[in-house]
């Protein structure tokens, strides 16, 4: 299962770490890149990946700006144009 706040995060433009999602929750079917957010397993990993984040904002923007890019495909709008398209409506 996907959740709703990766993909809130990045449609904001903002840096996400997240806990990490397994391959059996589709996001890596989606084409978003592991290069685009920070996740985690562990409380110390979480941490580690936090300090990431706020040593280096230029990073974190960067990386934020790239994740916006990839879930644009996959916004609310675009979901519902490529069903409307698909049955025809």
């Amino acid at each position: 299962e996907i959740t709703a706040r990766f993909f809130e995060a990045l449609a904001m433009g903002r840096p996400l770490l997240t806990d990490r999602l397994d391959e059996k929750s589709g996001i890596y079917d989606l084409g978003i890149s592991t290069q685009n957010y920070f996740s985690f397993s562990t409380l110390y990993e979480a941490l580690d990946q936090a300090k990431k984040l706020f040593s280096d904002p230029e990073r974190a923007r960067k990386m934020a700006e790239r994740g916006l890019e990839e879930v644009r495909p996959h916004s609310w709008d675009s979901r519902i144009g490529f069903l409307l398209e698909t049955i025809g409506g």
